[in-house]
């Protein structure tokens, strides 16, 4: 990916994950390669099946939950899907986190706020 080798990228994933189903490693390589290179449509799926696995498990990272959503916002912007477009908007604003102090974080809510605004 940092090669912009998405294709690349996308296949190496796609070969992990056909030995490690599910692993959010080989998730997050597949969505990304996917958004890079503006094929919005195939890294949906991903971010969603991400999302589901991050949601289940009690160890989440936050952040990366959060990451997570706004990668999909985007998506949904992309594609012009106003309707999931929201549906994240407003699930990354119901978040516990969006309390948090951490940089990271409050990049990402301001982004959303803009990304709201636009609206």
């Amino acid at each position: 990916i940092d090669y912009k080798k998405f294709d690349e990228a996308a296949a190496v994933s796609q070969k992990g994950l056909s030995i490690f189903p599910g692993s959010r490693f080989y998730l997050w390589t597949a969505a990304e390669s996917y958004k890079r290179k503006g094929d919005f449509n195939s890294a949906v799926p991903y971010y969603r099946k991400i999302r589901k696995s991050l949601k289940k498990d009690s160890y989440t990272n936050e952040y990366a939950y959060i990451k997570c959503l706004y990668k999909l916002l985007e998506c949904y912007e992309a594609l012009e899907d106003t309707l999931q477009s929201g549906k994240m908007t407003d699930e990354i604003f119901s978040l516990e986190i969006i309390k948090s102090k951490d940089k990271r974080v409050r990049k990402i809510l301001k982004e959303v706020k803009q990304i709201k605004e636009k609206r």
